[in-house]
């Protein structure tokens, strides 16, 4: 059951695409749903073929809020298909993509409500909480160095520089979903290009490059959500291939639009290099040790970590 377009909010839907994330789902759910009835917000689960419970734990939420609503597809589609496919499934302005293992704080909804209202952007930003895996607050993830509210329009230069050299995250690069609220009119000008489709980030690329016209970004300083450490989808091909996906996926999408000299592929280095120096680099290095890994191993790391660090 979902609620009427009659009564439904016109602005802003929240869309979860999910895949075996039953065991999460509940939680998110129930962080979400009482704070979207009071907006008669519309939320809705994008299945993309879960072999889980996730198809009969959504049945009661379906029976008690009458302002969500489940879609399953019927074979995996893989995360940038199955984004793609969530903005298409609703019909608001405005699409927040959300994590189905992650928790929307009280009150999240009417503040993007509030800053879709004053600012009618192109793209809303949001920070979140970085938490243990059972959801104990750690800090406050960084993305901007500006701690205010601001409106940016990236294709202006003198906008676009200022927000680049304020990056302090590759989520300034758009890498979180569910930091992310776009207004479906602008997404539509672009299209999931096929070069990108099964890099994890075919949005990244999709978004960025929308900004080559007028694209006004609105930057929420306040953390709306909290996200769960320890349980990171990408990282079923191991710790170096995990790795593989932060440098040379999202590198490979900047590069591939602006060049390896751009001042766009140039932050984006320096961002990925704070992300992944010392610490993930170092636990990467021991884990190959740990597992014997062979040479070759070894040597695509140090090729990886050369990419950043020159």
């Amino acid at each position: 059951m979902s609620i009427t377009s009659k009564h439904k909010n016109a602005l802003l839907s929240i869309a979860i695409p999910v895949y075996n994330f039953g065991k999460f789902l509940p939680q998110t759910l129930n962080s979400i749903l009482d704070q979207a009835a009071d907006y008669n917000v519309e939320v809705l689960i994008f299945d993309g073929g879960s072999t889980d419970n996730t198809r009969l734990l959504v049945d009661d939420y379906c029976r008690r809020f009458n302002n969500f609503r489940y879609v399953r597809e019927i074979e995996k589609g893989g995360i940038d298909a199955d984004l793609a496919r969530s903005v298409e499934l609703v019909d608001t302005k405005y699409c927040w993509l959300f994590s189905g293992d992650d928790l929307m704080r009280r009150g999240a909804i009417g503040g993007v409500l509030k800053a879709l209202q004053e600012w009618q952007p192109d793209l809303l930003l949001c920070r979140h909480n970085e938490c243990q895996f059972d959801m104990t607050v750690l800090k406050d993830w960084p993305v901007l160095s500006i701690a205010a509210d601001r409106l940016f329009n990236l294709h202006e230069k003198h906008d676009r520089l200022a927000y680049l050299e304020a990056a302090l995250s590759s989520e300034a690069y758009f890498s979180f979903m569910g930091g992310l609220v776009v207004n479906r009119f602008t997404w539509f000008k672009g299209k999931l290009e096929p070069v990108f489709n099964g890099s994890n980030w075919a949005h990244v690329g999709r978004l960025w490059k929308l900004t080559d016209a007028p694209f006004r970004l609105g930057y929420i300083y306040e953390a709306l959500l909290d996200r769960r450490g320890g349980n990171d989808s990408f990282s079923s091909g191991g710790m170096l291939s995990r790795l593989d996906i932060q440098i040379n996926g999202l590198l490979g999408i900047i590069e591939a639009l602006y060049g390896e000299n751009s001042i766009e592929f140039q932050h984006l280095k320096r961002v990925v290099l704070s992300e992944v120096e010392p610490h993930w680099s170092n636990a990467v290095r021991q884990d190959l040790i740990d597992t014997c890994a062979g040479k070759d191993q070894f040597e695509k790391l140090e090729r990886m970590l050369a990419r950043i660090n020159c």
